[in-house]
């Protein structure tokens, strides 16, 4: 049997002895997982996390962060209550961590002090995306709560950082234009970043740099084939909206590659054009594939194709050009570096200190 993070957070964060609870796995495959990733991940700092962060989902729903958008009982209220900021300030939260965080209810040292607020707008989406987590292909409906996003956002005071996503927000004119609307009225050093696909126009380009301040973009296979297969979309779109943002330098590029059975074999493509234009994030995210797929085949066909993939990643990492990613001050993100064998000795001997770190959800 077969464990990742949220599985294992998920049966502990149900439990109401966690101490208690965790002896009993001695004799369990999970033991072996708590152990191999330490018991860091289990017990963390203990905050109100509603206190400093808001995920509201595109039906209205409010939430303390979007690990948790799920979970109906913690969903705090909707964005449309009129009294949504005291039913944040109230709410006592059931049993959750993180890889961070052990959440709790707001105590008299709590402040409201936001850092991100996290918003999925429409769902309206030109891709066709086979794993979308929304169902946004399906999606039918029609936004209608902008202006409570806005009441909400007024309530909040100071906010660092704001994030939208969809659907596919640069395809959205009405989410675009709302965007523009609030980033004008809020302070200057707001931080505005948007999730998206990045399959859209270059003549795009100036608008996003004007309203945004970073943009992630999770791509999901490199070649043409596949991107079409599980996206609906073309590679050389996205490839080149990519390149020119980071080339023209105004905003911060995030790319994420997006690890399901069909595309892992072609991570180590990815990586190598990744590597040569140094964006400020690369990041090998995992889907938990191996829940897609059977190892247990006569002739091992996925250890082959996970253990040679491996080697490809590992070499496109030692023939990339470390001093181009220190000046951008790039860093890679991997979600299980036990399994592409990077520890300690393989950062240090290779001079890959302070760019190649354990993704962290």
């Amino acid at each position: 049997m077969a464990y990742d993070l949220r599985e294992l957070l998920k049966i502990i964060s149900r439990n109401s002895g966690i101490r208690d609870f965790l002896p009993g796995f001695i004799k369990d495959p999970l033991y072996v997982w708590i152990k191999k990733h330490s018991l860091k991940n289990v017990f963390q700092e203990s905050r109100a996390c509603h206190c400093n962060e808001l995920f509201v989902k595109s039906n209205g729903e409010v939430y303390p962060c979007c690990r948790v958008w799920n979970r109906k009982d913690m969903k705090i209220g909707f964005v449309s209550d009129k009294n949504i900021l005291d039913k944040v300030i109230a709410f006592v939260p059931p049993k959750c961590l993180c890889n961070k965080y052990s959440i709790r209810a707001k105590n008299s040292n709590d402040t409201l002090k936001y850092n991100l607020l996290n918003i999925e707008l429409s769902l309206e989406c030109q891709a066709v995306c086979a794993m979308c987590c929304v169902d946004a292909p399906m999606w039918k409906g029609k936004y209608e709560l902008y202006d409570d996003v806005i009441r909400l956002i007024n309530k909040m005071g100071k906010i660092d950082k704001i994030v939208s996503q969809g659907g596919e927000i640069l395809i959205q004119k009405k989410s675009l234009d709302f965007l523009s609307s609030i980033k004008q009225s809020l302070p200057r050093d707001t931080h505005f970043s948007v999730i998206s696909n990045a399959n859209v126009d270059l003549t795009r380009i100036d608008e996003i740099e004007r309203l945004f301040d970073s943009i992630d973009i999770s791509i999901v296979g490199f070649q043409p084939e596949t991107y079409s297969k599980v996206m609906g979309l073309k590679l050389d779109r996205t490839i080149q909206f990519v390149e020119k943002l980071i080339k023209n330098g105004k905003i911060s590029v995030n790319t994420r590659f997006i690890l399901t059975p069909l595309t892992f074999h072609e991570q180590d493509m990815f990586l190598k054009w990744a590597l040569s234009l140094a964006p400020k994030t690369i990041i090998l995210y995992d889907t938990n594939f191996r829940l897609y797929i059977n190892k247990n085949t006569r002739y091992k066909f996925w250890d082959k194709i996970i253990e040679r993939t491996i080697l490809n990643v590992k070499k496109e990492l030692l023939n990339c050009d470390i001093s181009k990613l220190r000046r951008n001050n790039t860093v890679i993100e991997i979600y299980d570096l036990a399994l592409y064998g990077i520890n300690t000795e393989f950062i240090h001997s290779n001079s890959f200190e302070g760019i190649i770190k354990e993704f962290d959800a």
